[in-house]
């Protein structure tokens, strides 16, 4: 049996072989009420089972210890691909397909390893907010069928802790489909019902809603999407015989109170009020109104300025300022209004509801996903307190967009199936390690968040309606998942790319706190990592360490233990794998 480790930055393939300069023993630098993870790696020449994986407790040489009750494992599993993502460069990719790729992360205990296969273990420690910061050593004893082995790690726990999510200075979009397809119609099946086949507010529901909340803190995903339309439908709103409706907020109120009171949140993002019709390029509004046999549905099938709509409108977005301010949310709540606009037609009737929001909503912040400036300019011209760019325009235009923060409108960077070539995203064929990097050019260029459309869709466009699909299904392999489904277990399975994610945005709170410090270094660390988006950008797995636990010591005010060398110019040449 050949054990050894491996850092969260590599993808581990099953024909991962050990090579000379391989360890065996894991070396962590962390800072306080952060989690971090490695990989420990086994293969044999014989099938094998892994029964289990425990670890002792964390001791530093002073006597200070951290329970093994921090530490958490997960066996890596495969997607297979039988292509790669659509319009992605070869020079982008981790591998090319057909094959298995690395990507979820089983909550099972034990696993099966076929002969001359490599299995990974992610591993993952948290160092509590009171933890003393030290040296301290471990190990993870593997036990298998074939004898039990020994990892040994250390943890570096430096005097500088982070914030929680809710607190952070980071700020996450990443739309959840908790409800049903964000913003989308009643009609439609929502992701959960299809996979495991749960309706809304059933005692298994909520256990599930649990298990992926849990994982969206953990994760630091600090935003909540909120399906009014269809809570309010839920809560029981219905119309009067004068046509007026009377809004019931019970449901809404109780799913946003779940996770205030479990999993907070930093803000929270109020579902379009329009649904996209991405094959005719329509925006048609959504709204509740009887359907063909006269029961109440939330409807895509108005046009945005004729009567009925305006009526719901005119009746619905009062309701909507006037239960968020008594309920204390006004000032954390984010509305979109129609995505990724772009058509004459898409932008008129932006410009429309726009109008109405200013109308009769004025309190309400607005903004949406777009992929121009032109369209940035007019969501502007039409009232909105934030955009959204796509990650392309706002690379190729910052001095636009940090010349709107300025004048004081917030801008979140968005990623949704591109841009295509070789820009940081979050596919599965791509580097796991490529959403981490994009976080930190992020903060590199003077933001502060990131809108991802899809934490668990299970589905695609193109795809018949209702109807979930395997990741091989999707053209952009993964991009509508960070979660994949564990139904025996009534769980989610978590990813290796969701916990990129959580890294990126831990990385940086720790980058924000170093720049208060000292904003030379901070500068000059992050551009190791990452100078644009596209192309520019580091694939040296070492070196991304080195960087991280230098962030890490610096942030602590704790001098580096090792230089870190060189030459930036070798490592970012397009294309080229270090």
């Amino acid at each position: 049996m050949k054990v050894w480790v491996q850092s969260p930055y590599k993808n581990v393939f099953r024909d991962e072989v050990p090579g000379i300069w391989d360890d065996t023993e894991y070396s962590l630098v962390i800072a306080k009420n952060e989690r971090e993870s490695f990989q420990i790696l086994l293969r044999s020449d014989h099938n094998f089972n892994i029964n289990s994986v425990t670890f002792s407790d964390l001791t530093s040489s002073e006597g200070n210890k951290i329970s093994s009750d921090n530490l958490s494992y997960g066996f890596v599993e495969y997607e297979y691909l039988s292509k790669n993502s659509k319009e992605t460069e070869e020079s982008a990719l981790i591998r090319k397909a057909p094959g298995f790729f690395p990507d979820p992360i089983s909550n099972n205990r034990g696993i099966s390893v076929n002969q001359k296969e490599t299995q990974a273990i992610w591993v993952s420690l948290y160092a509590p907010k009171d933890a003393t910061p030290a040296l301290y050593k471990a190990f993870a004893t593997v036990h298998t069928n074939m004898g039990d082995f020994k990892a040994k790690f250390t943890a570096e726990i430096c005097n500088v802790t982070i914030p929680d999510p809710e607190n952070s200075e980071f700020t996450f979009f990443i739309w959840q489909q908790y409800i049903n397809e964000h913003s989308n119609e009643s009609t439609r099946i929502p992701p959960i019902f299809r996979e495991y086949g749960y309706k809304r507010f059933t005692k298994e529901w909520w256990e599930l809603v649990d298990d992926i909340g849990r994982r969206m803190y953990e994760s630091r995903i600090n935003d909540l999407f909120v399906d009014t339309q269809i809570l309010l439908l839920d809560g029981g709103t219905y119309i009067d015989e004068e046509g007026h409706y009377h809004f019931n907020f019970s449901k809404f109120d109780e799913f946003i109170d779940f996770f205030r009171n479990k999993y907070p949140f930093k803000i929270l993002v109020g579902s379009h009020l329009t649904t996209c019709n991405y094959r005719n390029l329509t925006h048609p509004l959504l709204l509740i109104k009887p359907d063909k046999n006269n029961e109440l549905q939330v409807l895509a099938e108005e046009k945005w300025d004729n009567e009925l709509s305006v009526h719901w409108l005119n009746e619905f977005l009062p309701a909507l300022q006037s239960h968020l301010e008594e309920k204390g949310l006004l000032d954390i709540w984010y509305q979109h209004i129609g995505d990724e606009c772009f058509t004459d037609e898409q932008i008129r009737n932006h410009k429309f509801l726009c109008k109405k929001m200013a109308e009769l909503a004025p309190k309400i912040k607005y903004g949406d996903a777009v992929m121009s400036v032109k369209v940035s300019e007019e969501q502007l011209a039409s009232g909105a307190k934030f955009l959204v760019p796509l990650v392309e325009p706002w690379e190729n235009n910052l001095e636009y967009y940090k010349a709107k923060q300025k004048e004081g409108i917030e801008v979140y960077p968005y990623t949704c199936c591109g841009p295509i070539g070789d820009w940081l995203k979050c596919f599965i064929d791509l580097p796991q390690w490529s959403i981490r990097s994009l976080i930190w050019r992020i903060y590199s260029a003077g933001f502060s968040g990131y809108l991802l459309w899809s934490f668990f869709f299970w589905s695609h466009i193109g795809l018949s309606e209702n109807q979930n699909a395997p990741v091989d299904e999707c053209e952009f392999k993964g991009d509508d998942r960070l979660l994949h489904p564990d139904i025996t277990g009534n769980r989610v399975r978590s990813s290796i790319r969701l916990n990129a994610i959580r890294d990126g945005a831990e990385d940086f709170e720790l980058l924000k706190i170093l720049e208060k410090k000292n904003p030379e270094l901070c500068k000059e660390l992050s551009e190791k990592i990452v100078r644009k988006c596209v192309k520019d950008y580091s694939r040296d797995i070492k070196l991304m360490k080195e960087v991280r636990d230098e962030l890490v010591r610096a942030a602590a005010d704790k001098d580096s233990e090792s230089e870190i060398k060189g030459s930036i110019d070798t490592r970012f040449i397009a294309g080229k794998i270090d």
